[in-house]
């Protein structure tokens, strides 16, 4: 079976009960950058836009009382379907949450924020984690948040 380029949430809920197989995976890596990011990937098929639509929601206010346009949340039910908290890029970014360093509100004029990789930082240090819970430190890494 293949994502559909209009998925209904019952095609969606279908991929998360399957618990394997390519959509399983595709669509657990993209909810996972949506879990963290708070935050669409840009630059996705059609289809995967929209499942991803489907399994989040995203808040009208901000603990303060003040409208903001993050994070996007993936409901509790697909999370869970999913598997988020085990997923290897979730598990190591709360490593180092731990670890003092944080996600920065994703830049939206950047013309790609892709799933595979999740961006943070500890003061001036940047990592990069992938989706493969790997890391990279970069050396020459020019982001500005």
């Amino acid at each position: 079976m293949s994502i559909p380029a209009e998925p209904t949430i019952v095609d969606v809920y279908r991929i998360c009960t399957e618990q394997s197989g390519k959509d399983f995976e595709d669509l657990r890596d993209r909810a996972a950058y949506v879990d963290l990011v708070g935050a669409l990937p840009t630059h996705l098929r059609p289809g995967f836009t929209r499942a991803l639509s489907l399994i989040s929601w995203l808040p009208r206010e901000s603990a303060g009382g003040r409208k903001k346009s993050f994070p996007f949340k993936v409901k509790d039910d697909a999370r869970k379907l999913l598997r988020l908290e085990e997923h290897p890029m979730i598990r190591k970014a709360r490593q180092l949450e731990e670890a003092g360093y944080e996600i920065p509100r994703p830049d939206l004029k950047r013309k790609r924020n892709g799933y595979g990789r999740v961006f943070m930082r500890r003061g001036d240090n940047w990592i990069i984690v992938k989706s493969d819970g790997s890391t990279l430190e970069p050396r020459l890494l020019k982001h500005e948040g």
